[in-house]
């Protein structure tokens, strides 16, 4: 279902289509992003975190919300000024962030401790964000918000910035995907039609038929 031209419908340039659909392809089918309502919500929060595929790394000016990333616990920072917020700044393309949220994915994907640089290639990226998606349960929220990205995007960026890019995002994958889901839903089935079955005749009517002597009248002419 994800293909290089539904990429660059969304807004993909060719080159990074084509580098990046067939490791969309398999991180989607590793981490059981499978349903095309599904898919097209993942792919709308890629397209607006990564720049429609074109960053795998935050762009950082160390200023606003970045200066604080050195001291923020909550991320796995250390409390110190010491550089760790900008070595742990968003990777992937749903942008893991701090050192929590990025040596778990590490882990959990088969890469060497503080190996960040892993989560920028394009299969590290595209793994990292399906990961990011089926652990904190994203499926499930896609599924049931049908066209609506205010649910995903709450999950994925903590509020909802930029939230009109990323329903136009979602409607762009949407006029692919959902003609998908439109061919893969099960034709109605027609009504059963009703069995006709003769009546059984009233028990008294039965006894007549089975003792025809009881009905003969003529006995009294």
């Amino acid at each position: 279902m994800i293909t290089i031209e539904l990429l660059q419908a969304m807004g993909a340039t060719g080159g990074r289509a084509q580098t990046y659909a067939h490791h969309l392809v398999a991180a989607a089918a590793e981490f059981g992003i499978v349903e095309p309502l599904d898919i097209a919500h993942w792919l709308a929060q890629i397209f607006q975190e990564s720049g429609a595929l074109k960053y795998a790394r935050e762009l950082w000016d160390g200023k606003g919300r970045q200066a604080r990333y050195d001291t923020r616990t909550d991320l796995g920072n250390t409390p110190q000024a010491d550089g760790d917020g900008y070595h742990n700044r968003g990777v992937g393309l749903l942008q893991n962030t701090g050192e929590y949220n990025i040596e778990r994915a590490l882990k959990a994907l088969g890469y060497p401790p503080d190996s960040n640089d892993n989560l920028a290639t394009p299969e590290g990226a595209s793994r990292s964000a399906a990961y990011f998606w089926q652990s904190n349960g994203l499926t499930a929220i896609a599924m049931s918000s049908g066209t609506d990205v205010r649910r995903c995007t709450k999950r994925v960026n903590g509020g909802y910035t930029h939230l009109t890019e990323r329903q136009a995002y979602f409607d762009k994958s949407w006029r692919y995907l959902g003609g998908i889901a439109k061919a893969q839903a099960p034709a109605p089935q027609p009504l059963a039609k009703p069995v006709e079955t003769t009546p059984e005749p009233p028990k008294e009517a039965q006894k007549v038929a089975q003792n025809p002597k009881t009905n003969d009248r003529s006995k009294y002419l």
